[in-house]
């Protein structure tokens, strides 16, 4: 229980944090911080059963650009206003760091392993944003055409 629950209230008022930062409604500020905590709920679970780097940020890319999609429709406002607290707790910050240091101290090795890491991490995470977006909107210009 205390293996999950932490986690999730960590990411929540990550999220949180970073809402509040940007600005967002009140009316939207929990609904945008549990974006983020679901988001890393699923990379907790994906890394679990996978032994993969990129496929846990791939699932927790889906499901933010899926909770975002789907809130932005039921709470009439623009995906973006969940979606950037959502991305928050699954930004690599420890891994870029690490990168940079490696670069400070002359690794080039751990300088190309981490930089490489780095935009697996991004790529994954955008690819699974990307494609749930365009989804959504190929979804509403048919429905709208209709």
């Amino acid at each position: 229980m205390t293996n999950i629950f932490v986690p999730f209230v960590s990411a929540f008022f990550a999220s949180m944090g970073f809402a509040l930062l940007y600005n967002v409604r009140k009316r939207h500020l929990v609904i945008a911080s549990l974006c983020g905590a679901f988001a890393w709920m699923f990379y907790l679970i994906t890394d679990m059963f996978t032994n993969s780097l990129v496929i846990p940020y791939f699932v927790s890319g889906i499901s933010i650009a899926l909770y975002s999609e789907l809130a932005a429709t039921i709470f009439k406002s623009p995906a973006t206003v969940f979606l950037i607290p959502g991305i928050i707790p699954l930004v690599p910050g420890l891994t870029i760091y690490r990168t940079m240091e490696a670069c400070l101290y002359g690794d080039i090795q751990g300088f190309a392993e981490g930089l490489v890491n780095t935009l697996k991490i991004g790529g994954a995470i955008s690819l699974g944003l990307i494609l749930i977006s365009s989804f959504f909107k190929i979804l509403r210009t048919r429905i709208y055409k209709k």
